[in-house]
C-alpha cells in the first residue's frame, strides 16, 4: 500500500527546478516501469483536475526499477501565476503518495 506524504514546496517564479521524488510501496522502491505519475498543482483544493494551475503527466523515469522520477517545474508554468500558496498533490496508479502546499516565492533578479 501507498502511504501519502506531507511536504511542502517552496518554489521561486520564473525558475526552473526539477523536483526528484522516490516513490516506495510498503517501505520497497515502487518499480515505475511503464507507469504514469501526476503532478497537480491547484490553487484551491475543491478546484477540478481541469481547473488546476500546473498538471504535469510524467512517463519517463530517472530510475524507473528504484522509484525514483523527476517532476520538471519550468518558468512557463508559473509566469501566470501570482505569488502566493497553491495545493499539490503527486498520484502513482490513482493513489496519493505526496501532497502539501506549493508556496511560489517572489524572483528579484529577472534577467
Amino acid at each position: 500500500m501507498f502511504q501519502a506524504k506531507k511536504k511542502d514546496i517552496s518554489y521561486t517564479k520564473g525558475d526552473e527546478q526539477a523536483i526528484e521524488i522516490s516513490i516506495k510501496k510498503d517501505g520497497v522502491p515502487y518499480n515505475l516501469s511503464g507507469v504514469t505519475v501526476y503532478f497537480t498543482v491547484k490553487k484551491k483544493l475543491e478546484d477540478t483536475y481541469n481547473q488546476a494551475v500546473i498538471r504535469k503527466v510524467i512517463t519517463e523515469h530517472k530510475d524507473p526499477e528504484g522509484g525514483v522520477t523527476e517532476i520538471l517545474i519550468t518558468k512557463e508554468d508559473t509566469s501566470g501565476l501570482a505569488i502566493g500558496e497553491y495545493f499539490y498533490d503527486i498520484q502513482v496508479g490513482g493513489a496519493t503518495v505526496l501532497k502539501g502546499k506549493f508556496v511560489l516565492l517572489w524572483e528579484v533578479t529577472d534577467v
